[in-house]
Order: structure tokens, then sequence, then C-alpha cells
């Protein structure tokens, strides 16, 4: 399928959101002292988005500075769709990811779960969503998924590129994955994370 490349879906907005966020993060002093842990983030990392839960109805949680860019991109959806997008994860606990990472490899589809400690979902930088929209259609072809593959990344979201239509991982297996989406400048987060956690063992 053709694709806008990347660069050009972010544009001058998402850089300048994706830069902002980034900043915000390694100065955030409520991070300063405490230990961050994939799946354990301290309460003070993590916003609760009011009145929203998800599917399961579990608290709808993002790290603090991605918070504004992720409620945006809610109101943006709601505003083109008429209806709120259906979350179905956001913020996952250690505890959760290993459930999940148990029950999937019991089902033999254990390459799909991340391993616990590893989720960007235990960072609080990634959501769910529910694909199928008012069209009927789910995944790649609905247009929901069609919506947040031009527009999420104006927001700093994108659907990785290891998860987009016609993945596979070494060993040929799908990784297929429509409904994940998560911050474009992870790796520069975890960066932020590791210098925090050198600080404290210093």
């Amino acid at each position: 399928r053709e694709v806008a490349p990347l660069e050009e879906l972010i544009g001058k907005q998402g850089k300048e959101i994706a830069s902002e966020s980034l900043e915000a993060a390694s100065k955030n002093p409520l991070l300063a002292g405490q230990k961050i842990t994939n799946g354990k983030l301290p309460q003070a990392a993590l916003f609760t988005v009011p009145n929203k839960q998800d599917n399961k109805g579990r608290p709808v949680q993002v790290l603090v500075e991605i918070a504004d860019e992720f409620q945006q991109l809610l109101v943006d959806f709601k505003e083109h769709f008429g209806y709120d997008l259906l979350l179905t994860d956001t913020y996952r606990s250690f505890e959760r990811q290993q459930a999940i990472k148990d029950r999937y490899t019991k089902e033999g589809r254990g390459h799909l779960a991340a391993t616990p400690g590893t989720s960007p979902h235990g960072w609080a930088l990634a959501f769910d969503c529910n694909t199928v929209g008012s069209d009927g259609v789910k995944g790649f072809d609905g247009e929901i998924y069609k919506w947040l593959f031009k527009n999420a990344p104006k927001r700093g979201f994108w659907n990785p590129s290891w998860l987009q239509k016609g993945a596979k991982n070494k060993k040929g297996k799908s990784t297929e994955e429509p409904w994940h989406w998560e911050v474009l400048n992870k790796k520069q987060y975890l960066s932020i994370f590791n210098a925090i956690e050198s600080e404290q063992a210093e």
C-alpha cells in the first residue's frame, strides 16, 4: 500500500509537540529521586484522563508529559467521527503485562506480547484502541486506522513500522498490530528514564 512518509505525516506541529514533551520530561522535578521502572511508574509520573475509562472500565493513564497531546488527539478524533475513540489499554502494570504474556504464550501467540519490563505500555507511552468504525471495517483497511495513520503523528503518536500491515519478525511470524499506537520518540524517553535511574544509583 502507498502511504505518506512519516516525516510528512508528522509535519512541523508534530515535531514541535514531540520536542516540547521530551524537554518537559527531562526537567520534571516530580520524577527526581524516584525509581523509574517499566510497569511500576510512580503515581507522580502518570496522568489519569478525567471521566475516561477503557473498554474494561480501567482508568486511562499516560505519562504526564504526553497527556496534553494525547487528550487533544481524542478531541480531534471525536470532532471528526462524532463519537469517542474506544480505548482498550493505556498504562499497563508489570503484573498485568506478565499475565498477558503468559496467556498469549499459552495460546501460541507469545510473540505478540512484549516481555514484561519492556512494553511501551509499561512506560505509559502507548495506547491500544478498538479499530472497528461506523463502516464496520476493522484493522488496517478500516476508517479508524486510516484516520489515525494520517492524524496521530500530528499529535506525536504513530503505529510503528514493525507493527504495520505486512510486518513480520525474524521467524517470519506476523507482528501486525493496527490497534497499537505509541509516542514517536520512545527511545529518547527511555534515555531520560535511564538517566534518572543512573542518578539514583550514584
